[in-house]
């Protein structure tokens, strides 16, 4: 026989006894709110494995809670070099850099983590980045892996050029180039991450609908464009080993065609279909201003509330969200109340560790980087 759910009081009263004296303001993990969004995305993703981004989640722990959870998810996606090296240098396997880099000791190092069997994966869209990475190899004594990052979006639609590759024939003479290095670097693969169209957010309304029809025709256009490096790539006999796109489950399974992986960062902790997220905030009443209304700790974020139910945000304040409490549970003084935020990066650099939450049970803290005093772009 089936349980009902637990009402939001309940999920409420549990939460708020898993902090029973613990520390306000806290960052809260719920671990089968991860999970099961984890298992959601994989569903999405197809038969295609996903890769994390780990510059959105920034906590060692999770990720490799995460990498352990199913063996479709595969590796890891950072924007730092140091992080990729730090990461390395912990451990975990199979990193992809998404930005170039000619900082010498930076190559050097992930030279040092290939020797040891560590995989980091390059992006380049230079020559001189090729050169750069030729020499760290040379050095050490090692073979470097190289990913083109190509731009997929339009000039003509006013679109910002994230890569200088972009058109087809830049590629293929990158990718010569690349295949005539004797050996000291070697073309895995290609990153298409960074599709046409992705940073726009869909207003409400007719605006909107306009706004979704723009958003689909540079969709096409990218598609189009990576059919057609791909294409050319394989005129000059090179098929990648990993073709990185990023999981957009809106746009169809034409979005993934020719891709062998695709990257998922901050989804991860954001709810869907009015499931609390997996990330939360508990932020302490500080004062009861009236009887129907709260002002909690902190400000800075964006900040949506969870629980209890019958709270609805007033504003945010320098001194912290104001609250009004129409129905149900009434929090007082040093009680919590927990916040869902759309910045969780912020969320993420402000705290120092996660306090891991499983079944309204407190089972562990997690350090996140900031906690581990590691602090990267």
């Amino acid at each position: 026989m089936n349980r009902p759910a637990p009402s939001a009081a309940e999920r409420y009263a549990a939460l708020a006894g898993a902090l029973h004296k613990q520390r306000l303001p806290a960052a809260l993990l719920c671990l089968e709110r991860l999970e099961a969004r984890a298992a959601q995305l994989l569903r999405e993703a197809g038969d295609l494995p996903l890769r994390l981004l780990s510059s959105s989640l920034r906590c060692l722990p999770m990720l490799r809670h995460l990498l352990d959870l199913d063996p479709r998810w595969q590796g890891l996606l950072c924007h730092d070099p140091r992080e990729a090296i730090w990461l390395a240098a912990q451990g975990l396997d199979d990193i992809v850099l998404s930005q170039p880099t000619l900082d010498p000791v930076q190559l050097r190092a992930i030279a040092h983590q290939a020797t040891l069997g560590r995989r980091i994966s390059l992006a380049i869209d230079d020559p001189l980045q090729i050169d750069a990475a030729e020499d760290a190899a040379r050095e050490l004594g090692c073979r470097l892996e190289l990913m083109l990052d190509l731009h997929l979006g339009s000039p003509r639609a006013g679109q910002p050029q994230l890569s200088a590759l972009r058109e087809p024939t830049q590629a293929v003479r990158l990718a010569k180039r690349i295949g005539a290095s004797n050996g000291l670097v070697h073309l895995r693969g290609v990153l298409a991450h960074r599709f046409a169209g992705d940073a726009q957010r869909l207003q409400p309304g007719l605006a909107g609908l306009a706004q979704r029809k723009r958003l689909e025709r540079q969709q096409s256009l990218g598609i189009r464009r990576r059919e057609a490096f791909l294409a050319a790539l394989h005129d000059v006999g090179f098929e990648p080993e990993l073709m990185l796109g990023a999981l957009h489950p809106e746009s169809g399974a034409e979005r993934a065609r020719g891709l062998t992986q695709l990257c998922v960062g901050d989804a991860l902790l954001r709810g869907s279909n009015d499931e609390l997220p997996p990330l939360l905030l508990a932020l302490p009443v500080l004062r009861c201003a009236g009887d129907a209304q709260r002002v909690c700790h902190g400000g800075g974020l964006p900040l949506q509330v969870q629980l209890p139910g019958g709270v609805s945000l007033l504003r945010s304040v320098a001194d912290g969200p104001v609250l009004r409490l129409d129905t149900g549970t009434r929090p007082t003084l040093g009680e919590p109340v927990f916040f869902s935020s759309q910045d969780t990066l912020a969320l993420l650099e402000r705290s120092e560790q996660l306090l891991v939450v499983r079944e309204q049970q407190l089972v562990d803290r997690w350090p996140t980087y900031r906690g581990q005093q590691q602090l990267f772009l």
